[in-house]
Parts: structure tokens; sequence; C-alpha cells
């Protein structure tokens, strides 16, 4: 009876080893290479480089990856979202025509690192990784990958185009 408790022990450590070993590997290979980290500080710079220099006016078109996939192209005019398209049809409320406008964006960024912060501060080894490209001219979020080892599906965009636009006409 003894030499099968010994076993099952050596089984349970050779087992628990290659579960840290697998997810070690796991979250490597999962792991953006090259992709930095968002902090704070990058994010505010981002934010603030698109204040001072991003156009009142464009078009962004971005590609999601995550539990609602799809091709988002949003219109903005004097900064505020007006149009919005998922997969090509028309996004009928307010909350979603907003959400994948460049401030959208920046709005669902400083909430991930606003819940990374609180994590942290409570002494929670946070599973949430953050990393982003911000656009070197106008500063908008070109990639974001939010990456949740806790259990949350894995959510990224692309900007794959931004296009400044002429004004809107004034209603009539």
């Amino acid at each position: 009876m003894m030499e099968v408790a010994c076993l099952l022990r050596k089984a349970y450590f050779i087992g628990g080893g290659a579960a840290v070993v697998f997810l070690a590997i796991y979250q490597w290979t999962r792991t953006p290479a090259g992709e930095p980290d968002v902090t704070m500080a990058r994010y505010e710079a981002a934010v603030q480089l698109w204040q001072q220099n991003g156009p009142a006016h464009y078009q962004v078109e971005v590609d999601v990856v995550g539990p609602q996939p799809g091709h988002y192209s949003v219109t903005v005019h004097d900064r505020l979202a007006r149009e919005a398209w998922f997969n090509g049809r028309a996004l009928p409320t307010d909350r979603t025509v907003g959400t994948w406008s460049v401030a959208g964006m920046f709005s669902n960024i400083e909430r991930d690192i606003a819940q990374q912060t609180r994590a942290r501060k409570q002494g929670d080894v946070s599973d949430l990784r953050l990393v982003a490209t911000f656009d070197a001219q106008y500063g908008y979020p070109a990639l974001y990958r939010r990456i949740d080892w806790g259990g949350q599906p894995e959510i990224a965009w692309r900007v794959t185009s931004l296009k400044q636009i002429e004004a809107a006409a004034p209603p009539k």
C-alpha cells in the first residue's frame, strides 16, 4: 500500500510539473512578439498625440478578432462618430456607433488599464496583458491585444485604414 501512495505522489508531482511547463510554453507562444505592453504613460502620450494631430473628420476601418469578430467601418465628423457599419451592415445605436471610433478604442483601452491596475493594487497577479502599437503620426491605437489568461476571451484589433475626410455639410 505504501508503494502505491509513493507512486501516486510521484505521478502528481510529474503531472503538476508537466502542467506548469505546458502553461509556460502556451503563454510564451501566445504572447505577441515585438508588441509593447500598454502603460498609462504610453496610453496618455498616444491620447495627447491624437488630440493634437488627429483629424476631426475621418473614416476608420478596423478588423476585430474575439467574441464578435468582423470588420468595422466608422465615419467621424467633428470628432463624433456619425455612422458605423459591421461587416457592411449599419449599426443601429449611438453606443455601438462610437465603439470603433478612435475615441471609442481609447475608451476601451482605458477601461482595460483600470481593470489591470485595480487587480494589481489588490495584490492579484494580473493575468491580463495589454499590448498595443500606437500610430507614430496621429497616436491612434493601430494594433491592440487584450490577452486575459484568466479565462476571458482574447480580443484584438488592427486599424487597417484611417483616412481624413471632408467635413460634413451642415444639416438643412
